[in-house]
């Protein structure tokens, strides 16, 4: 897909683990690898299935996530240089924002990793780790 092409084409001036560049490319790897673990398509209405039933109901919520995509926050007016990521697309969606929740969904959410439920305690240790320690510089988007 385009997508990968362009993760792929991505140049990196730095070794691992030296420079942070933010941007949301491993946020598109990581759900296409949980959406291929847990058998689904790479599709919105598999991603609401996956976050329903992995993260939502372990932790007590019962509603369906409500996903919008990230571009639903990007008011009209400003231009995005044609940015791939604010481009909707039904077939491949933007996996890095435009999920909607209340408070007490966030909370719930928050109280079910932190107190287990979600995560088992060396995946908890892992997820919260200092993984910057050897960064020597910051970068914006890629």
């Amino acid at each position: 897909s385009a997508c990968v092409a362009r993760i792929a084409q991505t140049p990196f001036d730095d070794p691992p683990g030296v420079a942070f560049n933010y941007n949301s490319y491993h946020l598109v790897i990581a759900a296409a690898v949980a959406l291929k673990a847990v058998g689904r398509p790479l599709t919105p209405d598999a991603w609401i299935q996956s976050v329903h039933e992995e993260v939502f109901r372990p932790s007590g919520i019962d509603e369906l996530p409500v996903y919008d995509n990230v571009n639903v926050d990007v008011p009209p007016f400003v231009p995005v240089l044609g940015s791939w990521f604010f481009k909707y697309s039904p077939a491949f969606p933007d996996f890095s924002g435009g999920l909607r929740m209340s408070a007490w969904q966030w909370q719930k959410i928050l109280q079910s990793l932190q107190f287990g439920g979600l995560l088992d305690a060396p995946a908890l240790k892992e997820l919260t780790r200092d993984h910057t320690r050897s960064v020597q510089h910051w970068g914006g988007m890629a």
